[in-house]
């Protein structure tokens, strides 16, 4: 995909090609769709099910495996939020991570954390994160819960603006 990025504001710059020696074919935004959302279980890590792509240009992105490859070595920036609703969540993490299979077998280890101590039935946490990637390097993102005694099942919100992931390439 290529052309040159407009709209409000009108930018300049040109999407699917290299500028300043930056490879711009790097951007991905995916996010939970209606029935993708995973099972979040009481004190366990859970990969996130992306499985609706917004946009991937470079196609970079795996939504049968929920993981970003990045394509080309130089620094990164990702965003991910999800949206939660459940009866009383006594503690909620969400992490963003480099490689590895699970959360705590990871070659590079966690790229950030955002943790949240709340007792809620609604809530949005996010996170974001800045870092030089080797090309190969896979990047997923993973969510915790601590339920409350007796609270019923908490489950994620679905949808582009709920429960999302995106990044791109910023600097070689």
């Amino acid at each position: 995909m290529s052309g040159i990025i407009g709209g409000a504001g009108s930018k300049s710059g040109v999407i699917g090609q290299t500028e300043g020696g930056v490879d711009h074919s790097t951007m991905f935004r995916v996010h939970t769709g209606s029935g993708q959302a995973p099972t979040m279980t009481h004190t366990v890590w859970t990969k996130m099910l992306f499985a609706t792509k917004t946009y991937d240009i470079g196609d970079n992105f795996s939504t049968g495996n929920s993981e970003y490859t990045v394509p080309s070595s130089g620094y990164y920036s990702f965003v991910a939020q999800i949206g939660f609703y459940s009866g009383v969540l006594n503690n909620a993490m969400l992490n963003i991570y480099v490689d590895g299979s699970t959360a705590q077998a990871t070659s590079k280890g966690a790229t950030g954390r955002a943790e949240l101590k709340i007792s809620a039935m609604s809530y949005l946490m996010n996170i974001a994160h800045t870092s030089y990637l080797d090309a190969g390097d896979l990047i997923r993102v993973y969510g915790y819960i601590e339920e409350g005694s007796g609270s019923p099942a908490s489950s994620l919100y679905t949808g582009d603006g709920l429960t999302f992931f995106s990044g791109y390439k910023i600097s070689n």
